[in-house]
């Protein structure tokens, strides 16, 4: 019987007698938690280095981001190590929870949520702000894995309808922020879901030509991405200090820094980086470090990404596959983009770093897609 991947059993289910905390070491990826927590500490060096000229800006105590910052990390890495000895069968009840409530939470956002540079994406939830778009993606991959490993429908073709409905169901309140990023996301996620599970050339083509077709509407009925994209090709570059001032301080912390860095505290361009502690930590890191720490890091995200989708390869079941999949593409594709925004290679989104950037729906919300999949790639079924 084909069995899900959450109730599917293996001459390794039951771990070996020995104590809890070896037979976890020896069940779990460690490449993926070494790696993740080695970017989780990088990221606080970095929100170090940024939160001195950050809180001059605002007015703030000199390290207050980094005393926020560490609070989440102690929240995160607890949440990564208990989701990796989450038993599998309570990880879709789990996910598949914590989904609706974000999906709920992005509805709030639309009708409570505070506009900010032309977009509305928090909740101020007892004074903490919480980001729910964070928390859709993973239950998104999950929903799309379930549809695209049904073979019982007559009509296989069917499953693919129900990933576009679910993407469009999600998207709506996406776009009514506008969250135009996280909708990129989750489309290219359930593109490439739905290319491992069978979709023919012609569709995933088709789909990418709808994508760009898109841009149209997107340029005429939401303003400030339509004000990313004339940045992005040039159209602003004769206003320095204007809309695209960051990106140019961006891409001067890059310079700045060469080869190695200018080292730890030293960097001088960050003072002049407003979104240095967010969605441009990785200029930070730049100037800092250098290109040499930043293919480093780089090297880290390609480590956990590459590991991910190896134990995908391996899995016995379509659904297991197709979940490890869709969590390690949206990463990666989350990674890449972010990098792109800060190279000026792709327009500007508002999409965080995953580990490094400052902000706790988004550190969280990458601790638990990593807690998933250290879930899923763990060789024991359950550990109690």
């Amino acid at each position: 019987m084909n069995l899900p991947f959450y109730q599917k059993k293996s001459q390794e289910d039951s771990p070996p007698p020995e104590s809890l905390w070896a037979f976890w070491w020896n069940a779990i990826d460690r490449w993926i938690l070494i790696c993740s927590i080695m970017l989780i500490v990088l990221g606080s060096w970095l929100i170090l280095a940024a939160s001195p000229s950050i809180a001059a800006q605002h007015g703030w105590t000199t390290f207050v981001l980094l005393k926020r910052h560490l609070v989440f990390v102690v929240f995160g890495v607890v949440l990564l190590f208990l989701g990796s000895f989450l038993p599998k069968e309570h990880l879709k009840a789990t996910v598949y929870t914590i989904g609706i409530s974000a999906w709920a939470g992005l509805w709030a956002v639309v009708v409570f949520g505070v506009q900010v540079k032309g977009a509305k994406r928090w909740l101020n939830i007892f004074g903490i702000s919480v980001q729910p778009s964070e928390f859709i993606k993973p239950a998104f991959c999950m929903g799309c894995a379930y549809f695209l490993s049904e073979y019982s429908q007559p009509n296989e073709n069917l499953r693919f309808l129900k990933v576009l409905l679910l993407f469009i169901i999600v998207s709506c309140p996406l776009l009514l922020q506008p969250d135009l990023g996280t909708v990129f996301l989750l489309l290219m996620s359930a593109l490439t879901q739905s290319f491992i599970a069978g979709l023919g050339w012609g569709w995933v083509l088709g789909m990418m030509g709808a994508g760009i077709v898109s841009l149209i509407p997107i340029v005429l009925y939401f303003p400030h991405a339509a004000l990313r994209l004339r940045m992005f090709f040039g159209y602003e570059s004769s206003d320095p200090f204007g809309k695209q001032y960051q990106i140019l301080q961006s891409l001067k912390s890059f310079a700045s820094g060469g080869l190695w860095g200018k080292g730890p505290g030293s960097g001088v361009v960050l003072d002049h980086l407003p979104d240095g502690h967010a969605d441009f930590i990785f200029a930070v890191a730049g100037e800092e470090f250098g290109l040499i720490a930043c293919l480093g890091i780089f090297a880290l995200y390609a480590v956990i990404i590459f590991r991910s989708l190896n134990a995908a390869r391996r899995g016995l079941h379509l659904e297991q596959v197709m979940l490890i999949s869709g969590l390690s593409i949206y990463f990666m594709y989350q990674v890449y983009l972010n990098i792109a925004c800060v190279l000026h290679l792709a327009p500007t989104k508002g999409i965080t770093l995953p580990f490094l950037s400052y902000g706790g729906s988004s550190l969280i919300s990458a601790c638990w897609t990593m807690s998933i999949i250290l879930c899923l790639t763990r060789r024991y079924h359950k550990f109690l």
